[in-house]
């Protein structure tokens, strides 16, 4: 969980989760008493989910299922094609507008 949030958050701040963080900032990451600033720009769905992804109690923490749900409703909002990602069955479909 903490790969696919921490790739999110990548694409929403166009750089690495932990550019410029010292070595005593990436211990306090590690130990769970920090988390990387989520930019502003990022989409509120994903603000939102963001830090349930990286929850310390484990049990608070997002479905896979929850994550990608999020993830493919930003990108039908941001587009406005719902046939880029279908949830169902978690697959990438054609982006051939002709296949659809």
């Amino acid at each position: 969980m903490l790969t696919i949030c921490l790739s999110l958050r990548q694409i929403c701040d166009l750089k690495q989760p932990f550019d410029g963080y010292t070595h005593t900032q990436m211990r306090k990451v590690y130990s769970g008493k920090e988390r990387p600033k989520i930019a502003k720009s990022c989409p509120d769905q994903i603000k939102e989910l963001l830090p349930r992804t990286w929850d310390q109690n484990i049990a608070k923490r997002p479905e896979l299922e929850e994550v990608i749900e999020v993830v493919g409703k930003v990108i039908t909002d941001m587009c406005g094609d719902s046939y880029l990602l279908d949830v169902t069955n978690r697959t990438a479909l054609s982006y051939d507008r002709g296949n659809r």
